[in-house]
Formats: structure tokens, sequence, C-alpha cells
């Protein structure tokens, strides 16, 4: 009995064992099978190419670097011929290899890999083309063109005796064939567009000119309405480059690297700058409590992305999106304000908990926290407050009081009462506050107020500061203005009436003012004048405001409102 139970037990571990090992195989040429799928071959090449005349077979000399297979043949050349070719595994050819040609003219044959690279070939039989045959001359590059997303490159005629064509490679890829020494082509922003051009005679003979054009360089400005549609706007052709979608809760569209942020279907992605295309995921959330994610901060020096959603705030690695801390801070999502960000720390106003939090940006620890004065409310609206750091004092406030305390223990300085301090800029040794209906320039050391100008209308917008002038949007009845203001005293410098409401905070960048009213218009305005230089409807009205970013990240303009100091 003992003998036969061990028989089964064998059995069953052999039997055990076997599936295990078919899972494991199964498994690996599955994911075999898929490394394979993601990277596709781009050989295109031709390694030969013979011809069968009168019963002889005839090898070709295949110049891999212009694309010419020559044959030299001597006497009458039949008119069709099936030529014998071998090309790179997975790629295609045309014409048909099958296909028979007459090869007392040039055959061209097109060789594309399986990623879609192609490769030119010209095929010149020297029976009846002449073995003594020279190839054009040299061309010489004239110069480019830039109009529009295109570009108009010019070159020499490559002298020769015979009539010449031309074909033109842009990155590789054929662009264009054509008998006239200029060609019209689409370009991209911010890079390097390799252009070969071969001239060909009708002989075969070929000769080759290689220019690199670097193009210009991207001026975008980013917005999204209140619909959840983000646009990127090509400032310097004024128009739209792309349209895109975004369920995100952000107070105005923030970048990594070359890919500005977004969110849709509970995931945090990059968007291409130039294109809108999803190019990276950096983060999934799964909870049932999604509220969407909501004021991203970037650290490129420590490769991380903070963000807030449903009353946490996370960081998370922005290489792999791993996930590397997460505190809690509220249990109501849509009441916490846009963070401050310093070398070292995090600075969060939490409403109805009414309380301040200082969070270490390494760990996630909580190091200290401060509960506000009472005031009317009961809640911080969310389009106000972002703190600001002076010095050693972090700054603040709520619907009736500014706070200065110390950044490191949360020790209070000061606290001065002002009706509804909306958003704080430091310039000049002075800390600038906009009120309900007036603007202070304060002492940020005692907070003693040193200048006040009253302003006719409520201010909602977060002043953008630039070259000693503040430039924001004020609001009441439906109506509003863009005003710009002298940083140094309150002095009012000109003023814009434009016929919606200017809730969302303005930038500058080179002298140009970019803003947007809840109508949906984006204005353009010249930053010392105010006069427009042009405009566009983008939709639904607006409320968050606008990012502007040249080339790939190389410059990036945030609004007031975002939270790096």
């Amino acid at each position: 009995m003992r003998h036969s139970i061990n028989r089964k037990a064998f059995l069953l571990k052999s039997l055990t064992d076997l599936f295990s090992i078919i899972f494991f195989l199964s498994i690996t040429v599955l994911i075999s099978s898929c490394n394979k799928d993601e990277i596709k071959s781009s050989d295109n090449s031709i390694s030969k190419f013979q011809l069968q005349i009168n019963g002889n077979t005839y090898s070709s000399q295949i110049n891999s670097e212009n694309g010419k297979i020559t044959i030299e043949f001597e006497g009458d050349l039949p008119t069709s011929l099936t030529p014998i070719i071998e090309y790179s595994n997975k790629a295609t050819i045309i014409p048909n290899p099958e296909t028979p040609q007459d090869f007392n003219n040039i055959v061209r044959y097109t060789v594309t890999a399986e990623n879609g690279l192609e490769r030119y070939y010209t095929v010149v039989v020297n029976s009846n083309l002449g073995l003594n045959n020279s190839p054009p001359g040299e061309m010489q590059f004239l110069g480019v063109e830039f109009i529009g997303r295109e570009f108009t490159i010019d070159w020499t005629d490559a002298e020769d005796s015979d009539a010449i064509s031309y074909i033109v490679y842009k990155n590789e890829v054929k662009v264009g064939e054509l008998s006239e020494s200029e060609i019209t082509i689409p370009y991209s922003y911010n890079s390097i567009e390799k252009i070969i051009i071969f001239a060909t005679d009708k002989n075969g003979g070929t000769s080759k000119l290689e220019v690199d054009i670097e193009t210009p360089t991207s001026e975008l400005l980013f917005v999204k309405n209140f619909s959840g549609v983000l646009y990127a706007i090509d400032t310097k052709l004024q128009d739209i480059l792309w349209v895109g979608k975004s369920l995100d809760n952000f107070y105005a569209p923030v970048f990594h690297e070359n890919k500005v942020l977004s969110s849709w279907d509970k995931k945090l992605i990059g968007l291409d700058l130039l294109t809108g295309k999803e190019v990276q995921v950096y983060d999934s959330i799964t909870s049932n409590n999604y509220s969407g994610y909501a004021d991203p901060l970037v650290d490129n020096d420590l490769n991380t992305i903070y963000f807030k959603e449903y009353g946490s705030l996370y960081s998370i690695n922005s290489k792999d999106g791993s996930e590397n801390w997460k505190t809690y801070v509220s249990n109501i999502s849509s009441t916490i304000t846009p963070s401050t960000m310093t070398e070292s720390h995090l600075y969060t106003l939490v409403g109805r908990r009414d309380i301040l939090f200082s969070i270490n940006k390494f760990n996630g620890s909580i190091e200290w926290q401060y509960n506000l004065k009472s005031f009317p409310s009961g809640a911080v609206p969310f389009y106000r407050r972002t703190p600001i750091v002076i010095g050693q004092s972090i700054i603040f406030g709520d619907d009736g009081n500014v706070y200065s305390l110390n950044k490191d223990t949360g020790e209070e300085n000061w606290v001065l009462t002002i009706r509804n301090p909306s958003s704080f800029t430091f310039y000049n040794q002075q800390l600038i506050v906009m009120g309900l209906y007036a603007i202070y320039g304060i002492n940020p050391i005692n907070g003693s107020i040193l200048w006040e100008k009253e302003l006719t209308w409520g201010t909602v917008s977060t002043p953008f500061l630039e070259n000693e002038t503040l430039y924001m949007g004020i609001t009441g009845n439906g109506v509003g203005s863009i005003i710009a203001l002298d940083a140094n005293n309150g002095n009012e410098l000109w003023k814009r009436d434009v016929s919606g409401s200017v809730v969302a905070a303005p930038v500058v960048f080179e002298n140009k003012l970019y803003v947007c009213h809840n109508e949906g218009t984006l204005l353009c305005l010249d930053a010392t004048s105010g006069n427009t230089l042009w405009q566009m409807t983008i939709g639904d009205y607006v409320i968050t405001s606008p990012s502007f970013v040249k080339g790939n990240g190389d410059i990036i303009v945030y609004p007031n409102i975002i939270g790096f100091n």
C-alpha cells in the first residue's frame, strides 16, 4: 500500500512538473513573439541582381550608397527580361520582380522595409546606354526659405549633355522626383532635416548633394477651455497646431521635457508638444474615488512629478511612473489649492480643514501644519492663494487675512487683515498682494502696508510680473479689462476693455501678452501699449491660464499661479 501511494505521488508530481514546463515554454514563446512584434525591421536593401541574356547569366555591381545597379553587356539587349533579385527579408519591392522589364531604358525599384523605410535603386545596363557616360556635374546648395510649415530649397543645376531628373530624400524618405532644381516640402519644428538630392541623366549617371537644414524653433501657447479641449497654438503662424482632450484639474498646462502633461481615462499622460500624440504614461489611478489629476509640479533635478488626486499628494518618478510616496491631506478633493515647491519642500493649503501643510519632498512626511484663522466662507476658493516663498518665509492667505510663517518651523511671523487677498507677487523687496478691490505693496518682513491702490472692479486674475510691470485681468458684471500697473507703486500704465470676464492669469514673452477671457477668445496684446496684435476663438469659455513653451521645453513661461519659486 505504501508503494502504491508513493507511485501516485510520483505520477502527480511528474504531471505537475510537465504542465509547469509547458506553461513556461508557452509564456516564453508568447513573450518572444511579442518582443519581435514590437521592433520592426529597417532592412531595405537589394543584395543580388542578375539578368539572364541569351542563356548566359550576368551579375551586377550594386552601389549601396547611391542605389545604382550596373550590368555590363555588349550586344543587342532583348526588350523583355525578368530579373533575378534577392532583397531583405520582410521587405517588399516594386515593381514586382517577376514582371518582365525593358532594360534598354533605366528601370527603378523601390524596396520598403517592414517599418516603412524606403530605398530606391536604379538599374543601368551599359549595352545601349554607353560605357563611357560621364556623370552629371556637381550641384551647389543655394538656400532655403521657410513659408508657413513648409520650406523651399534651391540648388544649382547639375551640368550634363543629357536631360537631368532629380530625386529628393528627406530623412531617408523620398519626397519628390522632378526636373527642376527646386522643391517645396513640409518640415517639423525644432529639428535637423537631412536632405539628399540625386541628379540622374538618361544613361544612369548620377551625382549627389547632401545638406542639413535646421528648422525654426517653435513658440507654442497651450490653453484648455471649460469643455476639456486642449489647444496647442502656434504663436508664430497664429493658428492651431493641434487639438486634444484633457480631463485634468490643472490651473495651467504643465510640461515635462518635451511633453505637455494631460489627464485622460484615469491616466496622467505626456503628449508630444508638436503633434499631441500620447508618448508616455506616467501614472494610472484605479481608485473609485478618482476626481482627476490636479496641479502637477515637475522637478527635473529629482526626476519627479508631484500632483494631487482626491485629497492626497503623490510623488512619482518621471522616468518610469513608479510611486515614490503618497501623503493624505484631505477627504475633500476639490479644496486643495495649487502647491508651492522649493528645493526641499512642498507647501499646500487645504480648504475646509483650513490648514497649511509643509511636506518633505523626498519622503512625503508632514513636517509641520498651521491652522488658519476663522474666516467667513469656510473654504478656500479653487482659483486663489498659491503660497509664495520669500527668503525664510512662506506667505499665503484666506478670505480675510495674509499670513507670514517661518517656512522651516511654521512659527507665525505676522498676520495682516485684507479683504479677499487673491494672489501674491514679490518684487523690489516688497510683497504685492491683490485684494478684492485694491492692490497693496507690503513690507514682507513685518507686514506693514507700504502703498495701496484702489481698483474699480473686483480682481480675480493672478498678475504676471515682467519688466517692472504687473499684468492682470479684472472683472465685474460679466465684462472685464486687462490692465498694466507699475509694480513699484500700483499706478495704471494702460487698460484694455474686453467683452468677457478675465479670470485666467496672463503670461508674457518677448513683449507679447497672452490672455484669455471667458467668452473663449485668446488675445495676443502688445505688452507695452495693450494694442491687439492678433486674436482667435478657442471654443467654450476659458477659466484656466495659458502656458508658453519655446522649442522642446528650452524656455517655459508659466503664469504666476503655478507654484515654482
